[in-house]
């Protein structure tokens, strides 16, 4: 595993395993443009989620330098990845490209990033985001608590909506992003994803 800073005073750091290391700097850069775009009040929000997550994962009963060390390994986890071995993951993600546990773990689907242009995975990057701060402030856990089945899904005007999605996607516009955005480039290249994944997905099966 390699491991590329992204905004280390906020604890922020990219783990990447079989991307190289152009496309991982240029994820890099994305991130740290995206993640300036966002009001202050809300990344300081996200971070200290983050950090009081890291503060109940870290032991204090080990030296420093272990700590620290330990202490980039948890939250947030953010990844690029060439295979998914969520089964569950996979198919709730659109494309299977990304996904988001509660903010906290950010998987980023390698051959997606590949080919998106910086646009589009600056408003990728923004979504998932989005997730990590409806956590940090304690909507995502009322949605998932007052969901039909655990995991954000409401009634609304008798049909079935994934509310925190839908409060991702309002958060985004207030940071000045588009979903729709995500959504087109999608549309569009749909076909090439699953023919990339293919060439990618073997040598980190062998290596799970």
């Amino acid at each position: 595993m390699k491991q590329i800073a992204l905004i280390p005073s906020s604890g922020l750091y990219l783990n990447h395993y079989y991307c190289d290391d152009a496309t991982a700097r240029r994820f890099a850069d994305v991130f740290r443009e995206t993640w300036l775009k966002i009001p202050m009040a809300d990344r300081r929000a996200m971070v200290k989620d983050w950090r009081d997550c890291k503060a109940e994962k870290v032991s204090t009963g080990i030296n420093e330098a272990t700590r620290a060390t330990l202490a980039k390994m948890f939250y947030p986890s953010i990844s690029i990845d060439s295979y998914i071995q969520d089964q569950d993951a996979r198919d709730e993600m659109p494309l299977g490209c990304f996904f988001s546990k509660y903010g906290r773990a950010i998987q980023f689907w390698q051959p997606a990033v590949e080919i998106m242009p910086d646009d589009v995975l600056s408003n990728l990057i923004a979504h998932e985001l989005g997730h990590a701060y409806l956590k940090a402030t304690g909507e995502a856990d009322e949605i998932n608590a007052e969901s039909i089945d655990g995991k954000g899904t409401v009634f609304f005007n008798g049909d079935k909506v994934k509310w925190e999605e839908f409060r991702v996607l309002e958060v985004m516009e207030d940071w000045g992003f588009d979903d729709d955005v995500i959504s087109a480039w999608c549309a569009i290249h749909r076909g090439r994803l699953p023919e990339i994944e293919a060439e990618l997905e073997e040598p980190a099966k062998l290596a799970a």
